[in-house]
């Protein structure tokens, strides 16, 4: 009787240890955690298909957070990317590499702790010319606060190992 009673709960707790693990890998999945040398997410962060969450690249870059139009898009480095408008789109095309975010619009925070997190295009900074996101307003103003550039330096070698 001891022994069944073990049993069950060894089971039981075997279980639970299951849910909680399925549980945690699920969640890190919905928002793209992983080590940078793992490379499960590719060099463009994607959401539901689309670069940035749908927002221009473009307007991103000139300090405006603007979601681009399903009509207006383009291809490039195996995501897609939406514009406002036409004029943004000629701009990116003209230089894809300029527009494109750092860490591949990946969380720059998360990117100079050697991971990839999924980013909110709405939280991010422009900085030297460099498009920056984060996963949210909280973790942009830390990043600032604690030395950007020491993060950037971070982020940038990470980035570069991966």
């Amino acid at each position: 009787m001891t022994t069944l009673l073990a049993h069950k709960g060894l089971t039981l707790g075997l279980s639970l240890l299951v849910l909680v693990l399925l549980a945690v890998g699920f969640g890190l999945h919905q928002k793209q955690v992983s080590p940078l040398s793992f490379g499960w997410y590719g060099a463009v962060a994607r959401s539901d298909g689309l670069a940035l969450g749908g927002f221009d690249p473009v307007r991103l870059h000139a300090g405006e957070a603007v979601r681009g139009q399903a009509g207006v898009s383009t291809e490039y480095a195996g995501a897609s990317f939406t514009f406002a408008s036409e004029e943004s789109r000629a701009a990116f095309l003209a230089d894809p590499e300029a527009a494109l975010p750092a860490y591949g619009g990946f969380c720059a925070f998360a990117a100079s702790k050697g991971f990839t997190a999924k980013a909110d295009p709405e939280a991010f900074v422009v900085r030297g010319g460099r498009l920056y996101l984060f996963a949210d307003a909280g973790i942009r103003d830390r990043w600032l606060s604690e030395g950007a550039e020491g993060a950037i330096a971070a982020a940038d070698a990470a980035w570069a190992k991966r």
